[in-house]
């Protein structure tokens, strides 16, 4: 969904509004990965934790995120006063979308994926309907949030007003979600990480316009995410099942890395012949310039794709200490990177920290996916 508002507000806003929105997304999103317990892949692997208290444990943690996300801003970022109210409201939407998420896991468990996409396509329209709306009308982009933000949480409070209450929290549950979800929460903090950091040390030595010409070059690696996150949530319950069959998780490995394999070379042979057009597409002419970090993240990106779904083998067996490992290593060379290339580089250098993260993450949980496979005891 961020996407393609970020598409529009490079088409209809200014570069202050796209700067703004995306360093917004850059400080909220890790904020509520490390309040989220890793809600998502609990909901599969751990099914004895109660519905009642993940809504009410969520709901309480968006409202802490949306507290330290406020102070950071005012303490730790150069943004001018007048554009509080809007850094607001784009948190606002992000903890809106966060707090359907829930949902979207016990569709997802129960097969009824047809209902994450109806919700998803029907969300989608709305925000961007607003936006369109909000630009020609109040030629700025706070209104349409706020009220996509508000909508959103009243809907999410309605459907599962009756979850939320005092009464529902269990301190056994509570030890439970602390114990399993933290190392979760912390290996999907430090994976958010990994894109953010580039846009923080941008927003530093350079400018918000800097932050969101960058973002704007990784939408198609976001829009991507999309598709590879749903495969993987898709897949996780029927990988589950077969955990014990060595053979299914050969076969599914060398299907992870041969499919992507085949649509890098595809990709490498046919997109230099029509990337102009793409980039003038997506976003306008004045993007061209930046046609070398457009391809560099393209390529790079099925690296990251491919670590999404060998998480699969990681997350099945409950490994979760071995993906905080991996991404306290992929932090530090994006932060290293990040530090050293980007004050010379500027988006360039970060296209470049990119290009190691995407490298580190991929080898390190490819490595990791052989030898829990191979630990596997019996192949039927």
């Amino acid at each position: 969904m961020q996407w393609s508002v970020i598409v529009l507000i490079i088409k209809l806003g200014t570069k202050v509004e796209l700067g703004a929105y995306t360093y917004g997304l850059a400080v909220i999103a890790p904020i509520l990965l490390l309040m989220s317990f890793g809600y998502n892949t609990l909901i599969v692997t751990k099914p004895e934790l109660y519905k009642s208290m993940l809504y009410f444990t969520r709901w309480l943690n968006m409202i802490i995120a949306l507290i330290i996300y406020s102070l950071f801003i005012y303490f730790f970022s150069t943004i001018e006063t007048h554009l509080y109210k809007l850094m607001i409201v784009i948190a606002l939407s992000k903890l809106a979308d966060s707090l359907i998420e829930i949902d979207y896991s016990y569709y997802i468990k129960a097969n009824q994926h047809w209902k994450v996409g109806l919700y998803k396509i029907i969300f989608s329209i709305f925000q961007f309907s607003l936006i369109v709306i909000g630009y020609y009308v109040f030629t700025n982009l706070f209104l349409a949030l706020l009220i996509y933000s508000l909508s959103v949480i009243i809907f999410a409070t309605y459907k599962n007003r009756r979850y939320l209450t005092i009464k529902h929290l269990n301190w056994q549950q509570l030890y439970v979600l602390i114990k399993i979800g933290m190392p979760l929460s912390i290996a999907l903090f430090l994976s958010s990480l990994n894109t953010n950091i580039p846009k923080y040390i941008l927003e530093n030595n350079n400018s918000l316009i800097d932050v969101g010409i960058f973002s704007s070059l990784i939408i198609i690696y976001s829009a991507g995410n999309i598709f590879y996150y749903s495969l993987y949530n898709f897949l996780l319950p029927r990988v589950v099942n077969q955990k014990h069959n060595k053979r299914f998780l050969q076969r599914l490995l060398f299907t992870i890395l041969g499919g992507n394999v085949v649509v890098v070379l595809s990709l490498l042979i046919l997109l230099p012949f029509n990337v102009d057009h793409l980039i003038q597409t997506l976003f306008n002419k004045h993007y061209v310039s930046f046609k070398n970090e457009f391809l560099l993240i393209i390529y790079s990106s099925f690296a990251v794709y491919s670590s999404i779904l060998l998480d699969l083998f990681i997350n099945t067996f409950q490994k979760y200490v071995y993906n905080t490992v991996t991404q306290i290593i992929s932090v530090l060379v994006v932060l290293i990177g990040s530090v050293s290339l980007i004050p010379i580089y500027s988006v360039f250098g970060a296209t470049l920290v990119f290009v190691l993260f995407a490298i580190t993450v991929f080898s390190l949980k490819l490595l990791l996916s052989i030898y829990i496979i191979r630990g596997v005891s019996h192949g039927d």
